[in-house]
């Protein structure tokens, strides 16, 4: 995938047994390394209760190197780590496929 062309990062909010948090309607805000990456509008995003736990971002880093892009839900951070690799002709950009946000919230009363 070129720098400028968008990719896809799926972030699952878990309960501390790793499994799916399917109620979590937090708040998750996106930050990047990258200080020219076009990150998902709305920013910060609030989950619904139709994403059941999992929500996909799209994403466009544009500067060669290495880039973080973070994910941070209350006291929760997730960070996938991406390569983007620069020649005098073009921008490649490896993206991480899968982000998985541990979270933590009260059971329901």
């Amino acid at each position: 995938m070129f720098a400028g062309t968008s990719f896809n990062v799926t972030v699952t909010a878990q309960d501390g047994t790793n499994v799916t948090d399917t109620g979590f309607v937090g708040v998750t805000t996106v930050t990047s390394s990258d200080g020219a990456a076009v990150l998902p509008s709305p920013n910060p995003y609030t989950y619904t209760g139709g994403d059941a736990g999992v929500h996909v971002f799209a994403i466009t880093l544009n500067t060669p190197g290495s880039r973080s892009i973070t994910f941070t839900a209350g006291s929760v951070t997730g960070t996938a780590m991406v390569n983007v690799i620069g020649t005098a002709t073009h921008l490649q950009v490896v993206p991480a496929q899968l982000l998985r946000l541990p979270v933590w919230r009260s059971p329901s009363r």
